[in-house]
């Protein structure tokens, strides 16, 4: 998982800034510990064991400032951005072409998530659980927004990370 989600999606970042790309949009992960770092549970092992997938993406995270830059393009740099969703849900494909609806478990969740106060999310061992779930399609539409237009968000021409409740707020 860390080779796919961490240093495949560096190359690709590479690739982007060696064609001159005009603006990088990356997928990541929430920041469930709320500082950047990884919970010290989603922080064991070492390359592909443990938690590979959280590591990756932390990884390219740190990589794309190096890649890019850390201004968003206002020292000559490649504006990108870093959209940060817990839980997507939507239908996910299976190999046989069986379709397990995500949707049907984030919906709910999602609606019931967004009456609770967000230091919630803060309680030990359960506060990553309030996360409220993103549709995939709205994590593809801010994305895509981000790409063509992303002065259409106000807040986009002043950070680099977008976090799960901008998503939501955003669509």
């Amino acid at each position: 998982m860390f080779r796919i989600n961490g240093e495949a999606n560096v190359k690709i970042a590479e690739k982007a800034k060696e064609y001159h790309i005009p603006r990088f949009v990356y997928v990541s992960v929430h920041n469930y510990a709320g500082d950047g770092s990884l919970p010290a549970a989603l922080d064991a092992g070492k390359g592909d064991k443990g938690w590979g997938y959280f590591r990756g993406k932390r990884y390219c995270e740190e990589k794309l400032q190096e890649i890019f830059g850390s201004t968003n393009g206002q020292d000559g740099g490649l504006p990108f951005y870093v959209l940060r969703p817990g839980f997507v849900s939507g239908t996910r494909v299976l190999p046989g072409g069986q379709q397990l609806p995500l949707w049907l478990a984030g919906k709910p969740l999602q609606m019931f998530t967004s009456l609770l106060p967000v230091s919630f999310r803060a309680i030990p061992l359960i506060g990553a659980a309030l996360v409220p779930p993103v549709a995939v399609e709205d994590v593809g539409r801010v994305a895509v927004q981000l790409i063509v237009n992303p002065t259409s968000f106000s807040w986009a021409t002043n950070t680099q990370t977008v976090d799960v409740d901008m998503i939501n707020a955003k669509i």
